[in-house]
């Protein structure tokens, strides 16, 4: 069961964004905050048993959450399975064009970039998509 919202201890800094968004939501629909928490708090509760069930969950324009599940590479090692998110378009490009990148985050990319000029591998995949668009054009 998940921890519901607003108990003594979620009073935290940590979860001051979550509230803001209850609050915004719940003076935009007419709900109370403690309304809208016990709604949120009953929905993440259908998603982590959806999540348990080996369910993946995918919210259009939000992105898709999935249990997945890695053998490990050392021997006697249990296989573990995590909850991962993959956003979508929409929701990166939201994201990266109001959010700034901090600067050693920049930096970092900068140099990756600098020492992997030489990658071919995503120009191939572009060509070869390229070529398969000449190929249908010709059919059409």
């Amino acid at each position: 069961m998940l921890r519901a919202p607003f108990t003594a201890d979620s009073f935290a800094a940590q979860t001051e964004s979550y509230r803001r968004c209850l609050s915004n939501t719940a003076s935009v629909y007419g709900y109370s905050e403690w309304q809208l928490a016990i709604l949120v708090s009953h929905f993440l509760e259908a998603v982590a048993f959806e999540l348990s069930q080996g369910n993946e969950i995918v919210i259009d324009g939000f992105g898709v959450l999935s249990p997945t599940t890695w053998k490990s590479k050392k021997k006697g090692l249990a296989a573990f399975t995590k909850v991962f998110f993959h956003s979508s378009r929409e929701l990166t490009r939201l994201v990266s064009s109001s959010v700034p990148g901090s600067k050693e985050t920049n930096q970092i990319v900068e140099r990756y970039r600098k020492r992997h000029l030489s990658d071919h591998s995503s120009r191939r995949v572009f060509t070869a998509m390229q070529a398969y668009r000449n190929q249908l054009r010709k059919f059409a």
